[in-house]
């Protein structure tokens, strides 16, 4: 196994080293075999001979040394010069008499001193060298590097000078090109002290020359022609001088992309913005298109050179602003300035009052929409309701008497717009076995449909239309919020009420208009309905005529006291009919607002994503956690400029719920304390008890929740929407 070979020219004789078996093989300059050298160690390298000192060197593996002896000897006497990892190659430069051998694995060429067998220094080159050869003169050693694939040169026999530099890469950019580089795999006999980057323009332009420390290895350079062809170099400097240039093979082309387009302005629409900009330079070749970021959600490609475009698909409430980026065929500008931030709302509606009437019921057989469609815990129910049940295509919300029965835990359910996520709100809560109703003024989604989401529990689901927004025409359907304003109480008082207490199956005529409150001509009247001193399970319904198969309020048991929210549809005379189905009930009639018939004054209502604003209870999330409000105290709760809610507002239309009740109990919500009616009604502790409330908002866009009991509870508050 042959492996190394050198040639004696003055005496004309060849040394061959066999790897494996030990051997250095001696043989006359005409091929004839003289004797073996051995016994070697095995795994012998690379052999070189100095003819002037007639010496023979070897690169033995097998004893990481290099052995030394005279020329033509059959027996000679070896000397180990030095110790190494894995020698592999010798050269010798005989005018010198200097040796140098390869070390493959610490990856060093060692020069020795040829009189004495010291080593003089030793050179980092690279991965692997093997192979070594010395040109005397030009006092160059070139050393092959086996795990690079490169050649290294070290100028002997003290000096190096590095590789070329690895791993060069230049990538185009607007108007620039980027050079990178790694440091060489041999650095030579000292540390990287610079590097120079040359760019090249085709044509035979001046070529840009830059240097830089020896620990940079990228540059950018700017201000290049578009579509003009540079090459590129980079040569790496130590002490000893420049080694060899990497010089590039291909040539990097720069390009030119549009300016950034500016003066982008965002309005805000029903789940869009419309977008408009100026349209910025395009530079080397014209815009093709624009693409807008959103401040949330995904970019859109306009596919399209307007300047201007429709985005849809945003969520209401949530606040936006834009950015737009031009294209040209040379790629993307930078982007523009935000646009100014918007809210995206549901559209402003004015009330249209209609007869209640059932339009789901979700019981076996009920003849209803959802018919057999019981609600299991985490359920959904989606109904499609624009365009449908009398309600035209474009209402934008819908006034609902939502009643849950059949329930099988406690839990609570929650209205919201379809295509949205659910929210944290509540629209009813219940206890195992209750039928419960609550007031939902649900804001319809962009598709038509509302959701109906059950938590807890299987429940039935019972959904009454009292009316609906449709986009504003500032006409009639207007709201007019009031102070609230006690109009009927049948027990014994003083109003059209007295001593009316209903009987089973008995009504009980409301006057509503023309008392000084409600003026004539309104179309329907906002109105907090109370059952109390109930003799039996049973519920209360209201209409303009009292012909109606819904119903607005629900009890249990007799001797409960509960309160409900409805907008009630006004007769031609501006009265109302309350209609009780079983057993005894006093009645109490709460007015909070009115909504104007044709050609009335007053306030358009906007729908938004149910939003909690406060929740008392300990570790709720809230700013109002841990804060049980005690007995005959109060709460301020801002409701205008919190949550993108404009601060023009006048009315809010919230969800209060009671719970934690530690006895009977009330709430009142006002724009100020000096009010003695009520919104919420408990009758004992451990209950949960919501209500539907359109609340009249102080000048500060606040309302005040009044505790009327002498018992601490927690409250909670949700907003859907509100009147300006």
């Amino acid at each position: 196994y042959p492996v190394g070979i050198a040639v004696d020219t003055i005496d004309d004789d060849i040394y061959v080293t066999e790897g494996f078996d030990g051997n250095i093989v001696f043989i006359d300059g005409i091929g004839n075999y003289i004797f073996n050298v051995s016994p070697m160690n095995v795994a012998l390298g690379g052999v070189a001979t100095n003819d002037i000192t007639d010496k023979v060197y070897v690169a033995d593996n097998g004893s990481t040394g290099l052995s030394v002896f005279p020329g033509g000897q059959s027996d000679p006497q070896i000397d180990g010069a030095a110790t190494y990892n894995n020698p592999f190659g010798v050269a010798v430069d005989a005018t010198t008499n200097m040796i140098y051998v390869t070390d493959s694995g610490s990856g060093e060429v060692s020069l020795i001193d040829g009189a004495s067998n010291n080593t003089i220094s030793n050179f980092f080159v690279g991965n692997n060298p093997l192979g070594i050869a010395v040109n005397p003169n030009t006092n160059e050693v070139y050393v092959a590097n086996n795990g690079s694939g490169t050649v290294s040169v070290i100028k002997g026999p003290l000096s190096s000078i590095p590789d070329a530099p690895s791993n060069v890469n230049a990538t185009p950019g607007n108007l620039s090109a980027t050079v990178s580089w790694d440091p060489p795999l041999a650095s030579g006999s000292s540390p990287i002290s610079s590097y120079a980057v040359g760019l090249y323009p085709a044509g035979g332009s001046t070529p840009i020359i830059k240097t830089f420390p020896g620990t940079i290895y990228s540059t950018v350079f700017t201000n290049l022609v578009p579509g003009l062809s540079y090459n590129y170099s980079v040569t790496a400097t130590n002490i000893d001088g420049s080694g060899i240039p990497f010089i590039s093979s291909s040539a990097v082309i720069p390009y030119w992309t549009p300016d950034a387009p500016t003066n982008v302005t965002a309005t805000a629409g029903n789940a869009t913005a419309v977008l408009t900009w100026t349209a910025p330079n395009s530079n080397a070749s014209p815009i093709s298109d624009y693409i807008i970021t959103p401040s949330t959600g995904a970019a859109i490609d306009t596919h399209s050179t307007n300047t201007s475009y429709k985005m849809t698909g945003l969520i209401n409430g949530t606040a936006y602003s834009f950015k737009v980026t031009a294209v040209n065929i040379d790629g993307n500008s930078p982007a523009s300035q935000p646009s100014n931030t918007v809210v995206p709302q549901y559209l402003s509606g004015d009330y249209f009052p209609v007869t209640p009437v059932r339009i789901v019921d979700t019981r076996v057989n009920s003849g209803y929409s959802g018919q057999s469609q019981t609600l299991n815990p985490a359920g959904t129910f989606t109904l499609d309701i624009a365009g449908n049940y009398g309600i035209p295509a474009n209402a934008t919300v819908v006034s609902l008497n939502v009643t849950v029965t059949d329930t099988t835990s406690s839990g609570y359910m929650t209205v919201y717009p379809d295509g949205v996520s659910t929210p944290d709100t509540s629209n009813l809560n219940w206890s195992v076995g209750e039928t419960k109703a609550n007031l939902v003024e649900a804001t319809i989604g962009s598709d038509g449909k509302i959701d109906f989401f059950n938590k807890f529990g299987s429940t039935d689901l019972v959904v009454d239309l009292e009316g609906y927004y449709m986009p504003s025409t500032g006409s009639s359907g207007l709201y007019n919020p009031i102070v609230p304003t006690r109009i009927c109480d049948t027990r014994n008082t003083t109003n059209q009420c007295s001593d009316k207490t209903l009987i089973p199956g008995g009504t009980l005529d409301v006057q509503v208009t023309g008392n000084g409150v409600v003026p004539y001509g309104a179309e329907a009247v906002v109105v907090n309905i109370t059952a109390t001193n109930t003799t039996a399970w049973g519920f209360l319904s209201v209409s303009p005529s009292g012909s109606t198969q819904t119903s607005a309020l629900n009890w249990q048991t007799g001797g409960d006291t509960v309160s409900n929210r409805i907008i009630a549809t006004l007769s031609t005379t501006g009265s109302i009919v309350v209609s009780n189905a079983f057993g005894n009930a006093d009645v109490i009639l709460d007015v909070t607002g009115y909504y104007s018939g044709a050609a009335g004054t007053g306030l358009s209502y906007t729908g938004i994503n149910p939003v909690r604003l406060v929740d008392t209870r300990q570790s709720s999330g809230y700013t109002d956690q841990g804060m049980t409000l005690q007995g005959g105290a109060s709460l301020s709760v801002q409701i205008a400029e919190t949550n993108n809610i404009p601060a023009n507002i006048e009315a809010a239309v919230i969800n209060v719920t009671a719970t934690d009740t530690t006895s009977w109990g009330y709430l009142t919500v006002a724009p100020n304390n000096a009010i003695s009616t009520s919104d919420v009604n408990w009758t004992g502790a451990g209950q949960t008890i919501p209500n539907l409330d359109i609340a009249t908002l102080s000048s500060s866009g606040s309302v005040i929740i009044t505790n009327g009991s002498t018992a601490p509870l927690d409250i909670i508050i949700d907003v859907v929407g509100y009147y300006q």
